[in-house]
């Protein structure tokens, strides 16, 4: 296993180039602004805000960094292939989880009752779609409309959420301009 081969192989042009190098420039453009975010107080300095926010750009950190990684090392083995695209899904799956948190907790800022039975089940769904994308099984070619079923439903889970935050919204949007 020859791992600078493929370090070296960032900067040369194949096939996974423009992956590695979405993947790589949206991770350190995220930490720039994490850096930027946090060290200017963007976000007000409630608890539940720096930490909605703080979760979002972790978790989008985490998985173009992960998808990064993946798509620079994949090639080196096959136990390799498989751990990195487990990492891969883990990565989306956080990314979705941390896209969900801020939404529902600005969405139900007032309604902490609400925001915590969102949290929950959105969660519940995000661990279960984790737990399924981890499972070896679960990796082989027969199963793969099942994983992408799986990630399917756990993204429109949201759409709960959306359609209780709008039949909450007053009748004349421009209220929250």
């Amino acid at each position: 296993m020859n791992y600078s081969y493929y370090f070296k192989s960032i900067f040369q042009l194949h096939n996974e180039t423009l992956n590695i190098w979405t993947h790589l420039v949206g991770a350190l453009l995220f930490v720039a602004l994490s850096i930027y975010t946090f060290n200017y107080h963007l976000v007000n300095n409630y608890w539940g805000d720096i930490i909605a926010i703080g979760v979002f750009l972790s978790t989008v950190i985490f998985c173009f960094s992960a998808s990064f990684i993946m798509h620079c090392w994949y090639p080196i083995s096959e136990g390799a292939c498989n751990c990195l695209l487990k990492a891969d899904y883990f990565g989306i799956s956080l990314l979705i989880l941390g896209s969900y948190g801020p939404f529902i907790y600005y969405a139900f800022y007032c309604q902490q009752r609400i925001q915590w039975i969102y949290y929950i089940l959105v969660n519940i769904l995000g661990l279960i779609t984790i737990v399924l994308t981890w499972l070896p099984f679960f990796h082989l070619p027969k199963y793969r409309g099942y994983r992408a079923l799986s990630f399917a439903l756990f993204i429109s889970s949201v759409i709960c959420p959306i359609i209780h935050r709008i039949a909450l919204s007053p009748k004349n949007q421009n209220d929250f301009a």
